[in-house]
């Protein structure tokens, strides 16, 4: 029995020390602590001050009025007065109003028809065209808004002067507008851009910085070792264990600080839609960094040289953005891109995180995606176990050949 017990304290001085030692040499790297602690705090900063104005307002739109009545008139004094819209301008014809566009000088075209006021008077269905820029499906959004908006409060009124004479004039918006719309936008009351997507990439931002930064120090480690190995030669006898749950134990200590910046403070700093409690946000990282620490382990046996990380991170930032089911429904992806989005811990963390901050969902509420973290994170310890040690045996192969 003391026999075990020293087996174990010698186990755990050696997993200290592993951690102790990684995390002085992420702090020593410079290239290793950019990730580790500047990246964690910058970029996010950065990132969700660009999206900080949550939607778009004011577009630039040009008017062409063929048919200038008192009618057109005010449906485009209307269209102006809308939040979402401002007209910058009147132009003789189309051409004109395509050269403001070209020019930039506005960002849609909305032509009013010749025979607009005619049709509203014999009662007949008229129609405005929308010309839109579509180097931004924001400008677009926030025009077709607006002028619909106008389209329906100016339709109600007109109903209302062509019903018969008779009855009040509240009998008479009844029949107009029998059933009264209210349009409630839920979770992302501001309609917001922001609200939508920043969650989403805050996750990801810890899992590509995780791989970046574990990538680098693999990479580092490879090139002062010999035979390209990533343990190092005093290393190499403390076990395949004590190794990897060294460097797994410092990586989450760093990145578990790093989470509470990133899914807590950053979404109170920007005022971000944050209805879930901070201890399920807590419960929820615990997985998620363990499955990215594993995950990062295992990618950097892949990466030969430092700069080998950037490629990983610039070539799956935005596949795995959009494989996280926040761009595009996971529902709607067929069965090859979602076997291939399970390969991801930010998969199931986007998917996690979103429901939390965003929906104010309770862990039991998000079991399935929390399940297949802890699924990930055993698979990727029992893989960067197995590299390990084929690793290690190369190294003392190598040790043993000297």
């Amino acid at each position: 029995m003391e026999n075990i017990i020293e087996k174990i304290k010698s186990g755990l001085k050696v997993t200290y020390k592993v951690m102790k030692k990684e995390i002085s040499l992420s702090v020593k790297d410079a290239g290793v602590m950019l990730f580790f602690i500047i990246a964690p705090i910058f970029y996010p900063l950065i990132y969700t001050f660009l999206y900080n104005n949550e939607e778009t307002t004011d577009v630039k739109l040009v008017v062409v009025d063929e048919c200038n009545t008192p009618d057109s008139r005010r449906f485009r004094r209307m269209v102006d007065a809308t939040k979402e819209v401002e007209v910058v301008g009147l132009a003789a014809n189309m051409t004109e109003a395509r050269e403001a566009m070209r020019e930039k000088s506005a960002y849609g075209v909305m032509r009013i028809p010749r025979d607009f006021s005619k049709k509203i008077v014999k009662g007949e269905q008229t129609c405005v065209n929308l010309y839109s820029d579509m180097t931004s499906l924001m400008y677009y959004k926030a025009m077709v808004l607006g002028i619909t908006y106008v389209s329906l409060d100016m339709n109600a009124d007109i109903q209302i002067k062509q019903l018969a004479e008779g009855g009040t004039g509240r009998q008479q918006e009844l029949s107009a507008k029998p059933v009264k719309y209210e349009h409630i936008q839920l979770f992302n009351t501001q309609n917001g851009y922001g609200s939508y997507l920043i969650p989403g990439v805050l996750v990801l931002i810890l899992q590509q910085l995780m791989v970046l930064g574990v990538g680098m120090a693999a990479g580092t480690n490879r090139d002062n070792n010999q035979g390209k190995r990533l343990v190092a030669e005093d290393d190499l006898f403390n076990g395949t264990f004590r190794n990897v749950f060294g460097k797994a134990i410092a990586y989450q200590i760093v990145w578990t600080i790093a989470s509470v910046f990133l899914f807590i403070f950053i979404p109170w700093l920007f005022e971000l839609p944050s209805l879930g409690k901070n201890t399920t946000i807590l419960f929820f990282a615990v997985p998620y960094v363990m499955a990215c620490s594993f995950f990062s382990m295992t990618m950097s046996f892949i990466v030969r040289e430092r700069e080998s990380a950037f490629l990983l991170f610039v070539f799956t930032s935005i596949i795995l953005l959009f494989s996280s089911g926040i761009s595009w429904p996971w529902t709607s992806m067929n069965m090859g891109w979602r076997m291939f989005a399970h390969l991801f811990p930010s998969t199931f963390g986007v998917q996690s995180f979103v429901s939390i901050n965003t929906m104010g969902c309770e862990l039991g509420d998000i079991s399935e995606p929390i399940t297949k973290l802890w699924i990930q994170v055993f698979i990727y310890m029992i893989c960067t176990c197995i590299l390990y040690k084929i690793d290690i045996n190369k190294g003392k192969k190598l040790l043993g050949n000297n």
